[in-house]
């Protein structure tokens, strides 16, 4: 089922919170310490401008703000499935993001459909001794963003999440044969990657 994320990046926090702060606000700090993000999800329908609008949104961003400060950027991304819930991506304990731009003037409907024919050809090769298993999401990112190495114009951008069980297997999946059979598929692109793994506990802020 497809879903549709918001993604918040905050800078570190700078002091743990205090005894007068609600305990979902705390939660909320302890999770994202160590990696400064925070992701909602929902799959009932609603655009992003009723999720915005509603009471649950604006509570759960006001009690981040008020923890974590005012988030570095925000972004919305249309995923190809659900992030969260049973082998969701985003509830790995350890979750790899891939970030490719594109400038605006290249990235037109026929390069993004192209592009996500050769990913998944991507993922064909890699899966032969790879991560066994379908636990990524991927899809465009909504807004257009600026990149530093892009002048004169904004970027489009591609936005792949997917679980691992530990950094170790992560690391081992990255040396096998099939990754590098099949690795040329992305360099061959030639987009400016941006790539992180995040230790952490993905928090769900939205219910179906």
């Amino acid at each position: 089922m497809p879903s549709f994320i918001e993604v918040q990046y905050f800078s570190a926090p700078s002091s743990t919170t205090n005894s007068n702060e609600q305990e979902s606000a705390s939660i909320i700090h302890q999770a994202t310490k160590a990696v400064q993000d925070v992701k909602a999800e929902w799959t009932d329908g609603r655009s992003y401008a009723d999720v915005q609008n509603s009471s649950e949104y604006k509570a759960v961003t006001e009690k981040l703000q008020s923890t974590l400060g005012t988030p570095k950027s925000i972004f919305h991304v249309e995923l190809s499935r659900r992030a969260f819930g049973p082998g969701g991506p985003l509830t790995g304990a350890v979750v790899e993001y891939v970030q490719a731009y594109y400038p605006v003037s290249q990235a037109t409907p026929e390069f993004q459909k192209d592009l996500g024919v050769d990913f998944l050809r991507f993922e064909k090769i890699f899966q032969r001794d790879g991560p066994n298993g379908p636990d990524l999401a991927y899809g465009w990112v909504v807004e257009e963003q600026e990149h530093e190495s892009v002048q004169g114009e904004k970027t489009k951008c591609w936005f792949i999440a997917r679980r691992w069980e530990s950094m170790a297997d992560f690391e081992r999946a990255m040396q096998t044969q099939a990754f590098k059979d099949a690795f040329p598929i992305l360099m061959a692109w030639q987009a400016n990657f941006k790539m992180v793994c995040f230790c952490f506990v993905a928090l769900e802020c939205y219910r179906d």
